[in-house]
C-alpha cells in the first residue's frame, strides 16, 4: 500500500508542490501590505479565538493552483481521469461564493447554500458516475433504485460540505480532518484494486500536508470557507463515486469516513431548533471545539488553547480512520463503530460545560 502511494506521489506534476509551498509563504509574508492595499475587512465572525488578523486564503491557493494542474493534466494526458475535469468546473460556483466569503465576510447563508445545491446537482449530472447501492436498512433498497437517490446525496453533499465549514474553528482541525478522510479513501481503493479516484485523492492530500505547518501550531494561514467549502465537495463526490463503482463494499463505511462533519451539523441543526430555539442558520459558541477551546482558555493563552483543540479531538478526527481499516467489509463492525463514534461524541460534548 505504500509503495503504491509513494508512486502516486511520484508522478505528480514536478511543479505542484513548490507552487502550493510558493504561494502560500508569499500569501503569509505579503498579507498585511496586500491587505491593506485590497481593503480587505478584519475577520469579525462570532466564533473567532484568535487575535492577529490571519489571511483565509489558504483554500484559494490550493483549489486554484489545483484548477490549473488538472486542466493541464487534462490537455496533455490522453490517460488523464475526465471525471475530475468535469468536476473541477461543476465546482466553480462553490469556488465563487466562497472567495466571495472569504472576502467580505458578508454573504447571506441561503445563497451559499444554493451555490452547494447546484454545484452538488451539476457534479452529479454531468459527470455521469454510478451511484452508490445504499445498504441501510428499510429505505436504502428504495431510494437506491429509484429517483429518489438523487435529492438524497445532493442533500448529503450539500450537509457534509457544512459539517466541513462547521468544525473549520481552530488550527489544523479541518486539515487533519480531511486528511484522514482522504486517507480512509486511499486505503478502501488500493485494497479493492480501484485506484479510479487515487491521482485527485493525491493531490489533495499533498495540499494539506503542504499547508498544514503554516497552520498547526502557528496559525499563519487558514484553509478559510472557500477552502472548507471545497474539501468537503470534492471529499463527499470521491466517496461517492467509489461506493457507486463498488456496490459490493458496504456503503456504511462512508457514514463512517465522513463522521465527524456530519454528526456536528446534524446535531448543530437540531440543537439550535429544539434546544436553544434559534435560527439553524445562526452562529454560536456550542459548537465541541469552540466549548472545548473556552475551557483551556480559562487557565491558559488564547493562543496555546486553541492549538490543544485538535489533539483533544484526536479521537473523533481520528478514530474513524482506525475504525475503518478494521470494519471496512462488514456491515455489522461499521455499524458498531458508528455507535461507538456516536457516545463518544455526546459523552464528549455533554461533559464540557457551556462558555457563559
Amino acid at each position: 500500500m505504500i509503495e503504491i502511494l509513494f508512486s502516486y506521489i511520484l508522478a505528480l506534476n514536478p511543479f505542484y508542490i513548490p507552487a502550493i509551498l510558493t504561494m502560500l509563504c508569499f500569501c503569509v509574508f505579503l498579507w498585511i501590505p496586500t491587505s491593506r492595499v485590497l481593503g480587505i475587512k478584519p475577520y469579525k465572525a462570532k466564533q473567532r479565538i484568535h487575535d492577529l488578523e490571519i489571511p483565509r486564503f489558504g483554500g484559494l491557493i490550493i483549489f486554484s493552483l489545483l484548477y490549473i494542474f488538472i486542466i493541464y493534466g487534462h490537455i496533455n494526458e490522453s490517460d488523464h481521469d475526465h471525471v475530475v475535469c468535469l468536476l473541477s468546473l461543476c465546482s466553480i460556483p462553490i469556488f465563487c461564493v466562497g472567495l466571495y466569503e472569504d472576502i467580505s465576510q458578508n454573504t447571506h447563508p441561503y445563497l451559499r447554500l444554493f451555490s452547494m445545491f447546484i454545484a452538488a446537482t451539476m457534479a452529479l449530472i454531468v459527470t455521469n458516475i454510478a451511484l452508490p447501492s445504499l445498504s441501510f436498512p428499510f429505505f436504502g433498497p428504495i431510494i437506491s433504485d429509484s429517483f429518489l437517490i438523487y435529492p438524497f446525496l445532493i442533500i448529503s453533499i450539500v450537509i457534509f460540505i457544512n459539517g466541513m465549514n462547521m468544525i473549520d474553528g481552530s488550527n489544523g482541525l479541518l486539515s487533519l480532518t480531511a486528511i484522514c478522510q482522504l486517507a480512509s479513501i486511499i486505503f478502501i481503493s488500493i485494497q479493492s484494486g480501484d485506484l479510479n479516484n487515487i491521482d485527485i485523492t493525491v493531490m489533495l492530500i499533498v495540499a494539506l500536508i503542504c499547508f498544514l505547518p503554516l497552520n498547526y501550531p502557528f496559525g499563519k494561514i487558514f484553509l478559510g470557507d472557500l477552502g472548507a467549502y471545497m474539501y468537503g465537495f470534492f471529499i463527499a463526490f470521491i466517496t461517492i463515486r467509489f461506493y457507486g463503482d463498488n456496490p459490493t463494499v458496504p456503503s456504511w463505511g462512508a457514514v463512517l469516513i465522513l463522521f465527524y462533519p456530519l454528526i456536528e451539523v446534524f446535531f448543530s441543526y437540531f440543537r439550535k431548533i429544539f434546544l436553544d430555539k434559534l435560527s439553524p442558520f445562526s452562529a454560536d459558541l456550542d459548537h465541541i471545539h469552540l466549548k472545548i477551546f473556552y475551557v483551556f482558555n480559562y487557565k491558559i493563552s488564547k493562543k496555546i488553547s486553541n492549538n490543544l483543540v485538535m489533539p483533544t479531538l484526536s479521537i473523533l478526527w481520528l478514530s474513524p480512520v482506525i475504525l475503518y481499516t478494521w470494519s471496512y467489509d462488514s456491515v455489522l463492525g461499521l455499524v458498531l463503530a458508528l455507535l461507538i463514534l456516536v457516545l463518544i461524541y455526546f459523552g464528549l460534548y455533554w461533559a464540557i460545560p457551556r462558555y457563559k
